[in-house]
């Protein structure tokens, strides 16, 4: 959500909505911790209070034990007197320890009569020993108990303990002519001999006493302390209802929930939180109480109202709420003087903005103040001087670069014309060359043509020159041949003339002989006339096949001249073809760099108009800022001159490509080869 709020406004919102958040969080935490320590410090004083308490008990009661046990331990003396001298002597020990005590109702024995006269034959039997008070009188008392039979609680229980111990809360009148009837409890102490029962020494305390101690116990405000005894009974209560009544059946619940008769049955410290009849938290904290050498120690408790325990935790809670309240307030009451003596600065430096930003570069921040406000002030006249140079320094450069964009865009111009004209002309050499390259690249052509025809006669040639070798060679074998053929018919007849001879040796037995012998003859002239006329024609045909040999190896070496030379035709077509490629992509290049210029040209003399307009309009927006000096504007010349120049412009360039489309796609190049022309230029 956006507040649309003053700073004044913002600055005591924030700062002083964050002062109360920031309060809060810590106050909550103090407050928090100190409830938390006077809490575990009231729950400390309270478990040590009643520790305290319980200690007192003790010792008053351990006191008691002490007298008990002192006047069993009596009887080991006087044992060994007359019945009637030792009970009389110890009639006057309790009289005197009634004296001394007067928290001691009742101070009593009972013996075994079977343990101190040897005549008592039965094992039931006692004489008791009495010495109480009554209405402030001492008596005393003496009789034979359990004559006939003992009873069980004597028998069973008392009897079977043989440790000290301390009975749970009774009322009684321990005979008939008491006037009085007391809550009370006994401690008592057994007396062995030996391991074996003699009998037992006891005091009754009237717990009026205690009463007292625990009524005065209220350690906080509407605290109180109770006793119970190791039975759970009530031994001392504020509320002398409860007295003598069990625990567990006034608050069953209570009693479940904490474990308080188990508790207290273990001699245990505990606490709990508890809720009284009217729905208020109480915090209750039992303490033990050892009594002797007894194994049934009681408790005291104290119950305090857990809104007392955290009074003090309120209280400082209430005062530091006050105190940051007072603070808030303080802390409001300054931040609104400061904040109204930032914001009276900025209202002034807010008017300041305005003239600046209505364009009065005049203006100046008056205010005296040696805090950042007046740096700032001082550093806003500084930016106002230093920005008021900037601006007539910038319509001075503004004036300049107006000048400076005429000339470059008439310049521009000039250059986009020639551009023009030298693409033109780029263009026709352009296809003259590609013409050149295409003529360049038939001839290449025809040339590598009439290499391999060339190249295929010379082998052809190469062949049949060979042919007429390998022809003449079988020749001269033929006619070596037919000489040995000539040698055989030569030998054939001379072989035939020895027949005939033969035969006519045989007279008419070898007429038949000498008939075969002439015709053998006639076959071998016949073969020699024929094998001579083939040794003729072939001596003829080898003449002939070597004169043709030797005119074709002549051949050959002419025809390997022939294409070597067409090779080297070839050759320097296809440098002429790449040279001439090479030349026309550079004239190619060349075009599309001139295009280039020329494309290049239009767009820096438009931008030269646009700067030319821009800085007209920078001009135009620079006066706005009123500096003390007038500044001069030619809006209307400016445009005047932009408006011609960009007409002159577009007349030039299409005339210049209506010309370029009415000349032919190419040139005549006069390629001389005349030296003199290079002598005109500078060598590197």
């Amino acid at each position: 959500m956006h507040l649309n709020l003053k700073i004044q406004q913002k600055i005591q919102l924030f700062i002083i909505g964050t002062s109360i958040i920031i309060y809060a969080i810590a106050l909550g935490y103090i407050s928090i911790n100190a409830r938390n320590k006077a809490y575990k410090d009231a729950i400390q004083n309270t478990d040590s209070y009643a520790q305290g308490v319980a200690k007192d008990v003790t010792a008053q009661l351990n006191a008691n034990m002490e007298i008990v046990k002192t006047l069993s331990n009596a009887f080991l003396v006087y044992k060994d007197f007359p019945g009637d001298e030792w009970q009389d002597l110890f009639l006057k020990m309790y009289k005197n320890v009634l004296v001394q005590n007067p928290e001691i109702y009742n101070l009593w024995d009972s013996w075994e009569l079977s343990m101190i006269d040897s005549s008592w034959q039965k094992t039931h039997g006692r004489i008791a020993l009495e010495c109480f008070r009554d209405n402030g009188v001492y008596k005393t008392n003496k009789d034979y108990r359990s004559i006939e039979s003992e009873t069980d609680i004597y028998d069973g229980i008392i009897k079977k303990r043989r440790i000290q111990s301390i009975w749970e809360p009774y009322f009684d009148q321990v005979v008939d002519n008491k006037s009085e009837r007391y809550l009370m409890t006994t401690l008592n102490s057994p007396i062995l001999i030996n391991g074996e029962y003699i009998g037992i020494v006891a005091i009754d305390i009237t717990l009026d006493h205690f009463q007292n101690i625990v009524e005065k116990i209220s350690p906080y405000e509407g605290s109180y302390a109770f006793m119970v005894s190791n039975g759970g009974l009530f031994a001392g209560h504020p509320d002398k209802a409860m007295l003598g009544k069990n625990i567990k059946d006034l608050f069953p619940e209570e009693c479940k929930s904490n474990d308080i008769i188990e508790n207290i049955l273990n001699g245990r410290q505990f606490s709990y939180i508890t809720l009284n009849d009217i729905g208020h938290d109480l915090y209750v904290s039992y303490a033990p109480i050892f009594v002797g050498d007894t194994k049934t120690p009681w408790s005291i408790a104290i119950s305090v109202p857990m809104k007392v325990i955290l009074k003090e935790a309120n209280r400082n809670f209430t005062i530091s709420l006050f105190i940051g309240i007072v603070g808030i307030l303080a802390v409001a009451f300054i931040i609104s003087l400061v904040s109204k003596n930032i914001t009276n600065a900025l209202r002034k430096g807010i008017d300041f903005a305005k003239n600046v930003a209505d364009g009065d570069l005049t203006a100046t921040f008056d205010i005296n103040q040696k805090d950042e406000v007046g740096d700032l002030a001082n550093a806003l006249n500084q930016m106002v001087l230093r920005l008021r140079e900037i601006v007539e320094s910038v319509n001075l450069s503004a004036e300049n670069i107006s000048a400076a964009s005429f000339e470059m865009s008439s310049s521009s111009q000039q250059m986009s014309q020639g551009a023009n004209q030298q693409a033109s002309s780029a263009e026709e050499v352009s296809s003259s060359m590609q013409e050149m390259v295409s003529s360049i690249h038939q001839n290449n052509d025809n040339a590598q043509q009439t290499e391999k025809i060339v190249i295929k006669t010379s082998e052809g040639i190469k062949e049949g020159s060979a042919s007429s070798e390998i022809s003449m060679d079988a020749m001269k074998k033929i006619a070596e041949k037919i000489t040995i053929v000539n040698d055989i018919a030569f030998q054939t007849n001379i072989l035939a003339l020895n027949a005939a001879v033969e035969a006519a040796r045989a007279g008419e037995h070898g007429k038949g002989f000498a008939v075969v012998a002439a015709e053998v003859r006639k076959l071998a002239e016949r073969s020699k006339v024929a094998a001579d006329e083939i040794e003729q024609l072939s001596k003829d045909g080898v003449a002939i096949s070597e004169k043709a040999g030797k005119q074709l190896q002549s051949i050959v070496p002419e025809m390997e001249k022939t294409v070597k030379l067409i090779q080297e035709i070839s050759a320097s077509s296809l440098e002429q073809n790449s040279g001439a490629e090479q030349v026309n992509n550079a004239v190619q290049q060349l075009n599309q760099v001139t295009q280039q210029n020329a494309a290049s040209s239009e767009e820096l003399a438009t931008s030269s108009e646009e700067l030319a307009s821009q800085a007209e309009q920078l001009k135009e927006n620079i006066s706005f800022f009123k500096t003390g000096k007038r500044l001069k504007l030619n809006k209307n010349k400016s445009n005047t001159s932009n408006s011609k120049l960009y007409e002159n412009r577009e007349t030039s360039i299409k005339s210049e490509i209506k010309n370029s489309q009415t000349k032919s796609s190419g040139v005549d190049l006069q390629m001389y080869d005349d030296k003199k022309i290079d002598e005109d230029y500078e060598s590197f």
